[in-house]
């Protein structure tokens, strides 16, 4: 789930902040807040960045130290967190660190529509940990508010560009949203994609969808399981699988995950199936080892010993 941008300026931790730029995007959603200190572009886009887990809704916050005298770095790292899918940057310690915006940085970010918020100049003293405690707080309450999340997530894939609307970005929103691992087969069971939660979760994917069966909810060991079947041109296609550890999934959630998943096959599901030696190739290089061994066994390559 999600909250609308301008309505997160409301919280105590943001009330004295100012949005100095990019005013048109605070209409987006938000869905996640992350840190980044890591001023290097060269090096954000080799180690930090994967452009296809982007999906447009995630507010980055920063102090821009390294860069703080270096107005060209910083329109070049807005530049790039627009272009890698993020929405918007709450900027600490103007005045403290960077001495001031540059008319540069404000141009760069009115042309993009991507909002930057300044929290209260010369103060040394503000924290981090308080807007994003505050953002966080406010997505789960409307997680718990709003149980009806299908509509909202279709409409958002629907306006990705067309290279990030595919079934890997597709699972993990709905991961994010759910909080549980999902993964789709075949109809023969042999895992397509998967996506899980947390994104090191260590859970035995393959061995749980040989242990689920039928369609009602069912608990295995400490997981919460269940499947159900993904129709496409009116013929059964693939399988959804569900998991979520140490808490028990509800019909709900399981049927609105589900609805997101044959939408998304009815509409954009024409070259699902379709495999290729380059995606095989990046899926070795971002160590994606589901994706990889699945690819490998389509392919007749062994990926054994990536």
């Amino acid at each position: 789930m999600s909250v609308e941008f301008k309505s997160l300026l409301n919280l105590p931790s943001l009330r004295e902040a100012e949005v100095v730029a990019g005013v048109d995007g605070l209409k987006r959603q938000v869905s996640s807040i992350t840190v980044l200190e890591q001023s290097n572009v060269a090096k954000l886009r080799e180690e930090l960045f994967n452009q296809e887990d982007k999906y447009g809704s995630e507010i980055v916050i920063s102090g821009l130290m390294t860069i703080s005298h270096d107005i060209d770095a910083q329109v070049e790292m807005i530049q790039h967190l627009q272009r890698e899918g993020e929405i918007g940057l709450i900027l600490y310690y103007v005045g403290v660190f960077i001495p001031e915006i540059d008319q540069r940085l404000l141009d760069t970010c009115n042309k993009l529509n991507f909002p930057l918020i300044v929290m209260p100049e010369g103060e040394p003293s503000l924290r981090y940990s308080e807007v994003i405690y505050e953002v966080v707080e406010a997505i789960v309450k409307q997680e718990m508010v709003e149980t009806s999340f299908s509509n909202q997530m279709v409409e958002q894939i629907s306006k990705l560009p067309a290279n990030q609307r595919n079934a890997d970005t597709m699972l993990k929103m709905l991961t994010d949203r759910t909080h549980s691992s999902i993964v789709l087969t075949d109809m023969r069971g042999q895992i397509i994609n998967a996506g899980t939660w947390p994104s090191i979760s260590t859970l035995d994917l393959s061995y749980m969808v040989k242990q689920t069966i039928g369609t009602n909810i069912q608990s295995i060991e400490t997981v919460s399981a269940v499947k159900r079947t993904i129709f496409h041109s009116g013929m059964e296609a693939i399988q959804f699988y569900m998991f979520k550890e140490n808490q028990p999934l509800t019909e709900n959630m399981v049927e609105q995950a589900a609805e997101v998943v044959q939408i998304f096959m009815n509409l954009w599901g024409q070259n699902y199936e379709a495999v290729n030696t380059q995606e095989l190739v990046k899926a070795i290089l971002n160590d994606e080892s589901v994706k990889m061994r699945r690819l490998g066994a389509v392919l007749h390559i062994d990926v054994g010993n990536h």
